[in-house]
């Protein structure tokens, strides 16, 4: 077998012994090291839209306004408005405003989850991503933020995990998105308790980090295989 049936055989046993049943076309995973981000362009996404999405999910959940723009007030603290994506810019000038969509406010609080699979990647986030079944508990990423002077303080906390390593935790998103897809399509409830959201998003990161189906655009990024 080859390196990406070896993975696939592997991530269907993983969901097998989680009671999830892998999709039976999906094909085996396979992208050259050559697509992975880099360190330096990771650490300025992950940062970037975790901030963004973050001062979403406080306005969305009726935190009080004022803490959803002083969190959003990091990115200037950290020099990072340059790198602000269309969609980012929007909602900065939307929560500045006080004018935003609720929908979007949702859809940009949701995008948190596309920035985890980075800070995992990167090793900021210790240990593996937790069990998909709800939105990702990690600590470790506001405290990363909360502490750093500069972006360089982050950056020194990279610890790059290795490409075979990424690739195999992007495999097991990869499966357990369709197993919800395919649940969803049958009218069935996501398989062990699984959260497709999460997925979905998670699913959304893992592409962009590995350059799949031409996912060059983090607002345009999209969860397939």
């Amino acid at each position: 077998m080859t390196p990406a049936e070896e993975r696939k055989k592997r991530t269907e046993d993983f969901l097998t012994r989680n009671g999830i049943q892998p999709s039976a076309t999906l094909p085996p995973l396979d992208y050259p090291e050559s697509c992975l981000r880099s360190p330096e362009e990771t650490v300025i996404r992950a940062v970037t839209g975790f901030i963004v999405s973050r001062s979403a999910m406080l306005a969305a959940t009726g935190t009080n306004e004022n803490e959803s723009r002083t969190y959003l007030a990091e990115l200037d603290r950290l020099n990072l408005t340059e790198y602000l994506t269309p969609d980012e810019k929007r909602l900065r000038q939307e929560l500045m405003s006080g004018a935003v969509s609720p929908r979007f406010l949702t859809d940009m609080a949701w995008r948190v989850e596309m920035c985890m699979p980075l800070f995992w990647a990167l090793g900021i986030i210790t240990g593996d991503l937790s069990f998909p079944s709800d939105m990702t508990d990690a600590p470790e990423v506001p405290a990363a933020i909360a502490e750093a002077q500069s972006i360089d303080d982050i950056r020194a906390r990279v610890k790059m995990h290795s490409f075979s390593r990424i690739m195999e935790n992007a495999d097991q998103c990869c499966r357990m998105d369709w197993a919800c897809t395919e649940a969803a399509v049958l009218g069935m409830p996501s398989p062990s308790d699984l959260d497709r959201d999460t997925l979905i998003e998670q699913h959304k990161g893992f592409n962009w980090l590995l350059h799949a189906h031409g996912s060059e655009e983090w607002d345009k990024a999209a969860a397939y295989s």
